[in-house]
């Protein structure tokens, strides 16, 4: 007889089972399309970052001798445009402080800003201010500065209109539209931006000496540049999603093994009165498509419409989803589910009649590893072995990789924690089951509840192995998305401390010297603290690979507050003294430097005491004791001045560096601490988009804990009845149950934590090889803590439920 109309209906008249397998997978198909639409929204987001041409554009005008006025009017009557808008950029003196006067429509799709505050300028004389230059020359709407030209000339007064969100990489900068800053600034045009048909445009600027460039094109060449994090957080973003897949998967296979597990009876039934384990079969897996169809429907369109919101109230870009990335994501949503139910579908049909006349709904479990099992999962442990041994011969390993071998790599390791953790799953009974006796002697003189607990738990080793391995993909995805993250973050601290050790900068043009008088001037000044005076001359180094000419410093950096956050990569800063030499990372991995290396400077030899982590120190790659320049024969005045703001005043400081060394072009002064926080806000974006998505999958993980942890529990109705009925409490059956999800929680947890150390390892390895491993050990333990507790919680609404029913309704229950 065919058994799926028959298992259907009796599918819809008990549906609370159901219902949370259909919660989860609603669940995994909402995050699995948000993964991808927030994979785009990121990428999207740190491309805009890098580059200055906004993704509406359709063409790019230049011209090789810049243009004005009018020049830009002829670019915007091309045939063809239907919007244009120039670029320009003009830098200007407010106080003392150097900013930008840039232009930008304000909006429309060619902006790149957004208002905040105020209305953007649309007159004569009316500016905008960016939030960083707001905040430094501490502007408010209303306000009215002097915008002077650093070369001399009558200021220019601005009245501020707006307070505006712009791109970090403009820095200081006020905005108003392309004339008006032509006007003011007498800059010239750097490009045009236009919209229209871009065949069009170019058959019309033929005949004219413009030249004009397709933005795709334009956009690639700024990237080139910045190819490195785009590859960067491409492979970052790519690897989340498949981290987002296989969490899907992983938690519709639990879920439905336990759906599947407590219909013993009700399938027994079914053979019973006719039905084959084929009819059996088909009739689960209609019921995996059906639900996946429906909930993945359902979690699909709900993310769909949740990227549509996103833009409008966080910073970031929008982006329009293809039809093909929901139809793709719930056509593999289904089909996920089916291959999910195939395993379980098959074990549950090939349940005997007889379990129809036990008096338990579950059955007795089968052994805890099975040939097929321990095949499984040996082959998945050499597929890990096989991807580890890949990625170490294609330099995961190596600080000298070849180029754009990152996302390879990255992938790799990914894959090949998947494999180990599937290898896990393989034999994740034949595990549970000596953890829980070695629990159940530590945990039985706690009472009997508590040994009750531990021998619910290692009474059925498969679906304990089944909602623990829920718990050990949370905690696998969550300690390496914390390890990942938390070495990233110290890692970006420590370069920009080596790299950024102070506020401001002066030095003096190239071949000149600093006046004798200001390093004492500038250190009496009540507006600066730390003004310590270097020199930086170009010397000949002879290294291993190569001679070379470059930068070298004799900045003392340990003197500096800023540079107490360094850190080495190796040897030690410490060890820096007459004949010893300190290189950044970047310069080390570039010419193959480590510790104790010697290389000749001048005519002198030094050693390598210490490799700093970064890609610069103090504005140079080497730095050397004072004593060696001396014996070089280089003179001992000041060639630059680095100095900190007191009270973090940077308005105040620039200022007072202006009045000492005056504001023409004939000096360069650096204001580090706004390089500090171009490069902050790149690498927070950069490890914000990638601990965003992967939060995503980790909410996946934790509602699967959730769900399996409330099936586990609602499967065994009856059992709890006749312990009620035998004496236990309702109280005591309420700590029964908790303490099993809490027993499930820890086996996830210590199961979990070695592939997460792993995983979170290969990730920085893949990403950044210089960066060294600092997983935040106190977080994590919070974090495994936090998971235990977690699971515990799960279980706590469905034993509460349980211990109210009566012994007799519940006895009674299928």
């Amino acid at each position: 007889m065919s058994a799926v109309v028959p298992h259907l209906r009796a599918v819809r008249r008990a549906p609370v089972r159901l219902l949370l397998c259909g919660v989860t997978i609603a669940v995994a198909a909402f995050f699995s399309t948000g993964t991808l639409l927030g994979r785009d929204m990121a990428l999207r987001t740190i491309i805009d970052d890098l580059t200055s041409i906004p993704q509406a554009a359709s063409a790019v005008v230049r011209s090789p001798s810049g243009f004005g006025p009018a020049e830009l009017d002829r670019a915007a009557s091309l045939a063809g445009v239907t919007a244009a808008t120039g670029r320009v950029s003009g830098s200007g003196l407010v106080g003392a402080v150097e900013v930008d006067l840039t232009a930008d429509p304000g909006a429309g799709p060619l902006s790149r800003v957004q208002v905040d505050a105020g209305t953007y300028p649309r007159s004569p004389g009316e500016v905008a201010a960016s939030d960083r230059a707001a905040e430094r020359l501490d502007l408010r709407i209303g306000d009215e500065v002097e915008f002077a030209d650093p070369n001399g000339g009558a200021p220019h007064p601005l009245t501020v209109t707006a307070l505006v969100d712009s791109p970090s990489a403009d820095g200081l900068a006020l905005y108003a539209p392309d004339r008006d800053v032509l006007a003011r600034t007498g800059a010239e045009l750097a490009r045009v931006d236009l919209i229209g048909e871009l065949p069009e445009i170019q058959r019309s600027a033929r005949p004219t000496a413009m030249t004009v460039q397709s933005a795709a094109d334009a956009r690639r060449a700024e990237l080139c540049e910045g190819r490195d994090v785009v590859d960067q957080v491409s492979a970052v973003l790519g690897a989340f999603v498949v981290l987002a897949s296989l969490a899907s998967i992983m938690v519709a296979v639990s879920a439905f093994r336990i759906v599947f597990a407590q219909r013993i009876r009700h399938l027994a039934m079914l053979r019973a009165v006719g039905a084959t384990s084929g009819g059996l079969r088909r009739a689960l897996v209609a019921e995996g498509a059906l639900t996946g169809l429906i909930a993945g429907g359902a979690g699909t369109l709900s993310a769909v419409g949740v990227s549509g919101i996103v833009p409008l109230v966080a910073p970031v870009a929008a982006v329009a989803p293809s039809p093909l990335v929901p139809g793709s994501v719930l056509a593999g949503t289904v089909l996920a589910v089916v291959l999910a139910v195939l395993t379980p579908a098959w074990d549950a049909a090939r349940v005997s009649p007889m379990e129809a006349l036990r008096s338990t709904t579950r059955p007795s479990e089968r052994p805890a590893t099975t040939a097929l099992r321990t095949a499984l999962g040996a082959a998945l442990l050499v597929v890990a072995m096989l991807l580890v041994l890949w990625a170490a011969s294609g330099g995961l390993l190596s600080r000298y990789r070849p180029a754009g071998s990152t996302e390879a790599l990255m992938l790799g390791g990914v894959l090949a924690v998947a494999a180990c953790f599937g290898g896990y799953l393989a034999f994740a009974p034949a595990l549970v089951r000596p953890v829980l006796s070695g629990a159940h002697r530590l945990l039985r003189r706690f009472g009997p509840v508590a040994a009750l607990a531990v021998r619910s738990a290692a009474g059925m080793p498969r679906r304990a192995a089944s909602v623990s391995s829920v718990v050990a993909l949370a905690a696998t995805l969550l300690l390496a998305a914390l390890t990942a993250g938390g070495t990233l973050r110290d890692y970006g601290e420590a370069s920009a401390a080596a790299q950024y050790p102070a506020d401001l900068e002066v030095r003096a043009p190239e071949g000149a010297v600093l006046p004798a008088g200001l390093p004492a001037a500038l250190a009496a000044d009540p507006a600066l603290r730390t003004v310590v005076p270097f020199r930086a001359p170009r010397l000949r180094m002879e290294l291993p690979s190569r001679p070379m000419t470059l930068e070298v410093s004799d900045l003392p950096i340990t003197r500096l507050p800023g540079a107490a956050g360094a850190a080495d990569s190796d040897g030690s800063l410490r060890d820096s003294g007459p004949g010893a030499i300190a290189v950044s990372d970047a310069f080390a991995s570039q010419e193959r430097l480590a510790a104790g290396d010697v290389v000749r400077l001048g005519d002198r030899e030094v050693r390598v005491a210490a490799v700093v982590v970064g890609e610069g120190l103090g504005g140079s790659q080497v730095l050397v004791h004072p004593s060696d320049l001396d014996a070089l024969g280089v003179g001992p005045a000041p060639t630059a001045i680095v100095a900190d703001a007191v009270g973090g005043n940077l308005a105040a400081a620039q200022s007072a560096v202006g009045a000492h060394v005056g504001t023409g072009g004939e000096w360069e002064i650096s204001v580090l601490d706004d390089l500090r926080a171009e490069r902050s806000d790149l690498v927070g974006r950069l490890t914000g988009s990638a601990l965003a998505l992967i939060a995503l999958t980790v909410f996946v993980a934790l509602v699967g804990v959730g769900t399996t942890a409330s099936l586990s529990v609602l499967e065994r109705g009856r059992e709890s009845g006749v312990l009620r009925a035998v004496g236990l409490s309702r109280g005591g059956l309420l700590r029964v149950r908790v303490g099993e999800s809490a027993l499930h929680g820890l086996l996830g947890v210590l199961f979990g934590a070695p592939h997460g150390l792993a995983l979170g390892a290969l990730l920085i390895t893949a990403l950044v090889p210089e960066a060294p491993l600092a997983p935040p050990v106190l977080v994590l333990l919070s974090a495994c803590v936090g998971l235990v507790i977690a699971a515990a919680a799960a279980g706590f609404p469905p034993a509460w439920r349980a211990g109210g029913t009566p012994p007799a309704a519940a006895a009674r229950q299928d």
